[in-house]
């Protein structure tokens, strides 16, 4: 399992525990994880929670926790162009979306 997939991997077992049936107010074609309306948290926040800050803030999560969860990027130090970023949040994307169809 690589590092990518055991943070998306803990990100699973997060939502198991705290937001039952999560999977299902999902919508995989919406998914992106570099957008916090369609990114896994940003498709849920609009259930319970109206925006994904107040989901964040209900669940006491800090950005480097949604990061170790699998929910964000790593953002290196400066010299970090867009298009590395891109990838970075379609590799995430593509990981959530294995998730989802297994």
């Amino acid at each position: 399992m690589t590092a990518l997939q055991e943070r998306v991997q803990a990100g699973v077992v997060f939502l198991d525990k705290n937001y039952p049936n999560w999977r299902e107010r999902v919508q995989p074609s919406l998914l992106w994880m570099g957008n916090y309306d369609q990114c896994i948290l940003g498709q849920l926040a609009f259930g319970p929670y109206a925006t994904y800050e107040e989901l964040l803030a209900h669940y006491k999560l800090t950005r480097e926790q949604c990061v170790e969860m699998g929910f964000d990027i790593e953002l290196p130090n400066s010299g970090h162009r867009a298009e590395f970023k891109e990838l970075d949040y379609q590799a995430l994307t593509n990981a959530w979306l294995k998730i989802l169809e297994g």
